[in-house]
């Protein structure tokens, strides 16, 4: 099984062009899970949903924690899987 675990850094710092530099990344190692740090959720875009999307995950799973003084902004980790994920939950 291979593992991969990588913080990107929300949406800060040129997200554009590094989210382009992840794909790449993560369709060339090829890793069978992923763990992904500072996830952005703002209630339409997801940016591990997006990296799913981009690189054919077919299992998601997020969980996060309002962002202060932003209304619908939600932060927190989240997993790529090559397998379907079932059921996510999030405990404090």
């Amino acid at each position: 099984m291979r593992v991969l675990t990588l913080n990107i850094w929300n949406l800060s710092g040129g997200w554009r062009e590094r989210r382009a530099e992840i794909v790449e990344w993560l369709r060339r190692l090829d890793a069978d899970l992923v763990f992904l740090q500072e996830v952005i959720d703002d209630g339409t875009r997801n940016s591990a949903r997006w990296l799913a999307e981009a690189t054919g995950y077919p299992g998601v799973a997020f969980g996060g924690v309002e962002v202060d003084g932003q209304p619908g902004m939600v932060f927190g980790p989240a997993i790529l899987s090559r397998w379907a994920i079932d059921e996510e939950a999030v405990y404090d």
